[in-house]
């Protein structure tokens, strides 16, 4: 989110943030502690509304995008929320019919969806996604929630995030960033945005697609 908001920054464009999150309190994801404390019967409930507000952030970018007001930099995206139903069904929180229900309704949403100009893929490895997570349950009142997020869950995360990626690159350019040198230093958000704001100069603007999503 914080690449995301300074990307925006920079290019001067309208940011679609992540609705999907947020806090013990209920704020945003008002489904997020109940499945927290119950996977498997609220993992379906939460995960058609987490697909219905991407899917409506996502409407919402490429309305910007088409009327040519201005850039969009959208945080997450649509095609995300099927690696987290995929994860859902993997670990047995979804059964077979919600999966097969999940499927219909995400095809179905598809029709509407147009692919960005491109996708920045903020490549993290696991170990420091994680200790990413604890400093955020540490310094931020509300996420303690998130406590409970095992290594498993990021392992199968990373998985599906990397063929999700492998899966669209005939369709939009990826821009794929690591996050953390091959030294184990963190790449400062700055030096990040410089990278991908290069890359995102070198693509041809069709106006029809004049956004850029990140993962």
């Amino acid at each position: 989110s914080t690449f995301a908001e300074c990307l925006a920054n920079r290019l001067d464009a309208v940011l679609q943030s992540e609705p999907a999150s947020e806090n013990d309190k209920g704020e945003f994801n008002y489904y997020l502690n109940d499945y927290y404390k119950d996977p498997s019967g609220y993992a379906f409930k939460m995960q058609i509304f987490l697909l219905s507000q991407r899917y409506r952030s996502h409407l919402a970018a490429q309305a910007y995008a088409l009327a040519g007001i201005k850039d969009v930099v959208e945080d997450s995206s649509y095609w995300s929320d099927r690696v987290f139903a995929n994860i859902q069904h993997e670990l047995g929180y979804f059964d077979d019919r919600d999966m097969k229900t999940y499927l219909a309704l995400h095809k179905d949403m598809q029709a509407n969806v147009l692919y960005p100009t491109a996708m920045v893929y903020l490549d993290t490895p696991v170990d420091v996604a994680i200790d990413r997570i604890a400093r955020r349950i540490s310094e931020k009142e509300g996420r303690k929630c998130e406590s409970s997020i095992s290594k498993e869950y990021m392992n199968l995360l990373d998985r599906e995030i990397r063929i999700m990626i492998k899966s669209l690159e005939p369709f939009t350019t990826i821009i794929h960033l690591k996050t953390v040198t091959d030294d184990g230093v963190e790449i400062s958000v700055n030096d990040l945005v410089d990278t991908a704001l290069n890359e995102l100069s070198k693509i041809h603007r069709d106006p029809m697609d004049a956004w850029c999503g990140v993962l």
